[in-house]
């Protein structure tokens, strides 16, 4: 992806270049930004996919968890290891607000399964990355700023169904 980058970036922007070639450059530089962003914030599912395909999973306190690498400093600073269902869960609610149009089923099957410390079958895995894979994919099609406001759209539902709760 380096050399693909430097060789883009060599060529743009020249004066002499017809603005529809620069947009056209500019997009595929973007696209190319967001799918290694994408592969980024990925790379944790991804890992603890593979882990569930052959029977292993992390767990702390009895609850199944997923280390979290340093991928932005406010993040880590408030986790290493996030417990799986949420993690899931929030990730299949930010992507109805993102792409109703995917499946996110066997998802939502395995973070249940796995919150309720159910058997889970490496079909059930298979098909739930695929789905992951499937939205993951999608991002680098989404416009700025409509992932950041999907995932506070759900941080904002999270906090208000918890005082929801609290109140009851």
């Amino acid at each position: 992806m380096k050399g693909i980058r430097q060789a883009i970036s060599a060529a743009y922007p020249a004066l002499a270049m017809d603005p529809d070639t620069v947009a056209s450059i500019s997009r595929a530089m973007r696209k190319i930004e967001m799918r290694e962003k994408a592969d980024v914030i990925a790379a944790p599912m991804r890992a603890l996919m593979d882990l569930l395909a052959t029977g292993e999973a992390y767990e702390i306190d009895g609850r199944v968890v997923m280390s979290m690498p340093d991928i932005d400093e406010q993040f880590a600073a408030r986790a290493e290891w996030v417990e799986v269902p949420p993690a899931i869960e929030g990730w299949r609610d930010c992507w109805h607000r993102l792409a109703p149009d995917l499946s996110t089923y066997y998802l939502g099957v395995l973070a249940s399964r796995l919150r309720d410390d159910k058997p889970i079958t490496p079909r059930l895995v298979a098909q739930a990355r695929e789905e992951f894979d499937a939205t993951v994919a999608r991002i680098p099609d989404i416009p700025d700023g409509k992932i950041s406001s999907a995932i506070i759209t759900t941080q904002i539902a999270w906090e208000l169904e918890k005082l929801q709760t609290e109140a009851a």
